[in-house]
């Protein structure tokens, strides 16, 4: 337990800066085709939507345990293989929920503190272990570790909560097939990184990428559409416009 959150902390600092570069890969590697994706900022979150492949049982497993992740075995077809990037999320979230096929998930810092002071009270063992690292940290739990199915009912959502599980499932009934949803933490500086982040992309991340074929940035500096056409011997950025760009 104390191994997975030290891990944890170190993608977050290991990662920071690329966080939405992680989260594009991964709709990247979720691709089966014509793929999409989506870039939404709001006041006190980040959307992040793709058309493809769904999560799997595997995957979250891969969120919970690092170094479990399915793509592990398909390196030849993903760049990120280990589960290890979108932990890098954690830098700017204190709440995350996925909304993936069927399933809706979330994870959050307070519901993963709360379930280890209850598993500290009910075992005395355990709590004896985190004592020993309180100096360093007072809850030593991975976020990702401890998840909880959500839904509109779900007593866990706060007010806060709720509001971006409502805007994830309209975005997912857009026709997307994954959402990923951020609640920030310390909203003001956190969102201007992020805004940081989206500013410093350019259409040439299509270049990297096999599978999307369009992105959509939609934040108050920059609304953007970018799409590519791959053919065998060259790439064509924004085909439709007037003045494509062929690399």
């Amino acid at each position: 337990m104390i191994a997975s959150y030290n891990r944890e902390k170190s993608h977050a600092r290991d990662y920071h800066g690329r966080e939405l570069l992680e989260l594009i890969q991964n709709g990247d590697d979720a691709g089966i085709g014509h793929n999409r994706l989506l870039i939404k900022l709001s006041d006190s979150g980040l959307f992040v939507a793709n058309t493809g492949i769904p999560f799997s049982p595997e995957g979250i497993k891969s969120l919970m345990v690092s170094d479990n992740s399915p793509k592990q075995f398909l390196r030849t077809k993903c760049i990120g293989y280990k589960g290890l990037g979108f932990r890098s999320i954690l830098g700017l979230a204190s709440s995350i929920i996925i909304l993936s096929g069927r399933l809706s998930i979330g994870f959050n810092e307070k519901l993963a503190e709360k379930w280890l002071q209850d598993l500290r009270r009910q075992h005395s063992k355990v709590d004896a272990k985190v004592k020993k690292h309180e100096d360093s940290s007072p809850t030593p739990i991975a976020t990702l570790s401890i998840p909880y199915l959500i839904s509109p009912e779900n007593e866990q959502l706060n007010a806060e909560l709720n509001s971006i599980y409502a805007k994830g499932q309209k975005i997912l009934k857009s026709g997307y097939d994954t959402v990923i949803c951020l609640l920030f933490k310390n909203v003001e500086k956190t969102r201007e990184q992020v805004q940081q982040q989206i500013n410093s992309l350019g259409n040439e991340i299509l270049l990297f990428l096999q599978s999307l074929e369009r992105i959509d940035i939609e934040s108050s500096e920059k609304n953007e559409c970018w799409t590519v056409e791959r053919r065998e011997n060259e790439v064509i950025v924004n085909p439709d416009i007037a003045t494509p760009e062929t690399r």
